[in-house]
């Protein structure tokens, strides 16, 4: 019996155990299970973590009683200032360190060279264009001087102004701007012509060999000290021959410079004399509008068979017509020759009314498929006093359908617009009768004729007998009120 009342009290006790506890971490025995909650141990002493070593800190579980340890990181050193041990100098590194004040560990560190603190640079031998200096230079630290080299002049150029001169016949490009690092006796430049978006050239080419370099440039010092001198260039475009099949006209980009500063002009110059210079045989002058790639692009044009110095308008029965014309150029030839020259010529004839529609005769340079009907064109010559003259006669009626028009015209007698003959003079003749209440005006760009004659300054006004582009205009428009129903 007693043993049996000793079973029991061990029964109970294990199953409060069981319950207080969950049965231990093992235990797999109990339906309620036990949370443990952690208090300080108070029978041990917790380790304070330091940066020698870890801390500890001691746990009792107050249910159970069960214990357990958490460990806690290393702390940071404690370092001093940085304490120099080995001095750095120019080529050599030095040393430093600092001291954990805890646990007294030692942090070392290299201190990389200086490297030389050069002054400066003393000129043995001077640098010239391609050339290298010599030279020398001493560090202020530790007095080690060394030789060093002196990089070469780079020769440069800026082209400020394009323009053409007549002289002796001859029709020059010059050339005019600043310089630096040449000699009168190096400033030897070369000089080249290429078709505007074509690999075709006039003369020279795109890297010039020694012998290419053969114009020499005239330098002006500068009258103050460190200023870039000043030059002048002049090409002779005049003894440039022409191709064996063809002609020097056309757009010609410009490539030239000196030794190592040779290219394309590809540059914004001003052009001070508006170009239009012709010789014997061509009228030089300066494009740089949106019809070349290149921003100073030099127009050569064959020089036309007459000068237009007249362009009057008359009316004949219901046709209007334009005759432009005047004194043709070679004094040496006969009406029947010229007659001839005439009746193979192709002109480029366009007008470009208000609205920028441009048209021209049907078939022929600078026509088009909508052409008005009756948009004909024919040349006649005339043998006066003075000498022979040229003409071309335009049918303009198909104006007078129109009313509160502007017609700007682009005439050449030579198959291409940019080789032009054009007017010389303002035209501001009577007004035609067109019937129904309108007149027809003729004008010239000074009296508000779009006139597309470019110099590299862009277009302007100026009539020239050379120039490379010229219009004449026609105005229609409504007559005077007094005028009308006469």
């Amino acid at each position: 019996m007693k043993q049996t009342k000793i079973f029991s009290v061990l029964a109970i006790a294990l199953a409060l155990g069981l319950t207080a506890c969950g049965g231990g971490s093992g235990s797999k025995a109990t339906s309620s299970k036990h949370t443990h909650k952690w208090v300080q141990d108070t029978t041990k002493q917790n380790v304070e973590a330091t940066c020698a070593q870890e801390g500890i800190t001691y746990e009792i579980c107050e249910g159970c009683k069960e214990t357990r340890e958490k460990k806690t990181s290393k702390k940071s050193h404690t370092y001093g200032e940085w304490q120099t041990v080995a001095e750095a100098d120019c080529t050599h590194a030095g040393s430093r360190k600092r001291v954990c004040s805890v646990c007294n560990n030692e942090e070392t560190e290299v201190i990389e060279a200086l490297g030389h603190n050069w002054g400066e640079t003393t000129v043995t031998q001077e640098p010239g264009i391609g050339v290298e200096g010599k030279g020398t230079h001493t560090c202020s630290r530790c007095n080690t001087t060394e030789e060093v080299t002196i990089d070469a002049l780079v020769p440069s150029v800026s082209i400020t102004t394009a323009k053409y001169e007549l002289n002796e016949g001859k029709v020059y490009l010059v050339l005019s701007g600043t310089e630096q690092y040449f000699t009168a006796e190096n400033f030897k430049w070369a000089f080249g012509l290429k078709l505007d978006s074509e690999d075709t050239w006039l003369v020279g080419k795109a890297e010039p060999e020694a012998a290419d370099f053969n114009v020499l440039g005239v330098i002006t010092p500068a009258a103050e000290e460190g200023a870039n001198d000043s030059f002048e260039v002049k090409f002779d475009l005049t003894s440039i021959p022409a191709p064996a099949e063809g002609s020097k006209a056309g757009l010609w980009n410009i490539y030239a410079g000196p030794t190592g500063a040779y290219g394309s002009l590809n540059v914004s110059v001003s052009n001070t004399e508006n170009g239009n210079t012709p010789d014997e045989a061509y009228n030089y002058y300066f494009r740089n509008d949106q019809q070349t790639s290149n921003r100073l692009t030099a127009g050569i044009d064959a020089l036309p068979l007459f000068h237009f110095t007249t362009a009057v308008a008359s009316k004949v029965e219901d046709q209007v017509w334009v005759n432009i014309g005047g004194k043709v150029r070679d004094a040496s030839l006969t009406k029947a020759a010229l007659d001839t020259q005439l009746a193979a010529l192709d002109p480029f004839i366009q007008f470009q009314s208000t609205g920028n529609s441009y048209f021209g005769p049907e078939g022929h340079t600078g026509g088009s498929a909508s052409s008005p009907e009756g948009l004909t064109y024919s040349f006649e010559s005339k043998e006066e006093a003075d000498g022979l003259y040229a003409y071309l006669k335009i049918n303009i009626t198909f104006m007078g359908s129109e009313s509160a028009t502007t017609y700007n015209t682009h005439v050449n007698v030579l198959a291409n617009k940019q080789q032009n003959c054009v007017m010389e003079q303002d035209f501001l003749g009577d007004a035609i009768d067109l019937g129904n209440d309108l007149e027809l005006i003729v004008f010239s760009n000074s009296t508000g004729a779009y006139n597309e004659q470019l110099g590299v300054s862009g277009r302007n006004a100026i009539n020239s007998a050379n120039n490379a582009y010229g219009n004449l205009g026609f105005r229609v428009q409504a007559k005077a009120a007094e005028q009308q129903g006469e």
